[in-house]
Order: C-alpha cells, then structure tokens, then sequence
C-alpha cells in the first residue's frame, strides 16, 4: 500500500496524495509489520495463526483504504480543476495574438514558464516572469484558481498576480485567463 501511494503521488504530481494517502499507507506498514507476529504468537496452531495473520493484513488494507476516500476525493478535484485551468490557459495562448507578437512573452509566475514555452513553442529565455507587460503580451489569471495554480506561494504572492498591468490594453480573455498586449501586430 505504501509503494501504491509513493507511485500514486507521481503519477498525479500533487501534493494532496503525500498529505492524505503516503502517511496513512505508511502507517498500514507499520501496524502490520507489529500486527501479524503479535497475532501469530497468540495461536499454537500454524493454520490459525495464519488465518489470524491473514485477517489482520485484510482489516488493515480495508481500513487503509477507507480512510483514504475522502484523500482520493480531493485529489480528484485537484487534478480536475488543474487540468481545467490549464487547458483554459493553452486555449488563450494557441491565438494569433500569443503567436506573432516577437517581444518577450510575459507571465506572472515562474510555474507558468515551462507551460507558455511548450504551448508556444518558443524557448525559455523568451518567456519573462513580470508585472508589467513591457512590450510583449502578459499572460493574467483571472480567477483565483487560476492564480493559485499558477504559482501561488512566497515567491509570487496572490495579491501581486491579481495586480491588473498598467502599461497595456486587455485584448483576449476566456473564464480564467486574459491577454494584455502592448504588441504591434
């Protein structure tokens, strides 16, 4: 169950896995490893004590596994909502307007650097994290999903990504990002 967990927060790269899945897991381990010889010790017999070995293994991945719905629930959601806001994102930077301008292509967070590279096609070093757009297209969250998911933390505070630039006119926007452009096309 533990390896199970390890490779399940891989696999869906969010944090959520380790807080609500890897411990308990972990833990599971752990009470069988001290479980199944302290129940094989209280029968003489070796087919009871494997049966009492066996039943003990069962509770505990059964209650392993129930205490881990509500962690799978949430970890759902997450994985839903990111793969939502993403999309959102790839969907405004698939446009023309994202696509001809030449200037540095601006973004809010570092986390969304590696994205609006891939998306573009573009390398690392066009790609410039800002407030400002400069003379190039800024990427701006709109929601605070978006925002959240964008790189939310100590490094780009919330409050800095909800700042509307100053120096370029909103051009496109859909339900969670918009395009601030001071590009001549």
């Amino acid at each position: 169950m533990a390896v199970a967990a390890y490779l399940a927060q891989g696999l869906t790269g969010t944090p959520l896995v380790a807080r609500y899945l890897l411990l308990p897991a972990l833990l599971c381990v752990a009470l069988a490893a001290r479980c199944i010889p302290l129940a094989g010790r209280f029968t003489r017999s070796t087919r009871t004590s494997a049966t009492v070995a066996a039943g003990v293994t069962v509770v505990l991945l059964v209650g392993s596994v129930w205490a881990n719905v509500s962690g799978w629930k949430d970890v759902s959601y997450a994985h839903n909502l990111r793969a939502d806001v993403f999309a959102s994102a790839s969907e405004l930077l698939d446009t023309d307007l994202s696509r001809r301008c030449d200037a540095p292509f601006v973004v809010r967070s570092p986390a969304m650097v590696a994205l609006t590279a891939l998306t573009l096609d573009r390398p690392l070093r066009d790609i410039k994290v800002s407030d400002q757009a400069g003379t190039g297209v800024l990427l701006q969250p709109l929601t605070q999903e978006a925002a959240e998911l964008a790189g939310y933390g100590p490094m780009t505070p919330l409050a800095q990504q909800g700042t509307f630039p100053t120096d370029a006119p909103p051009r496109q926007s859909n339900n969670a990002w918009a395009l601030y452009s001071s590009c001549q096309p």
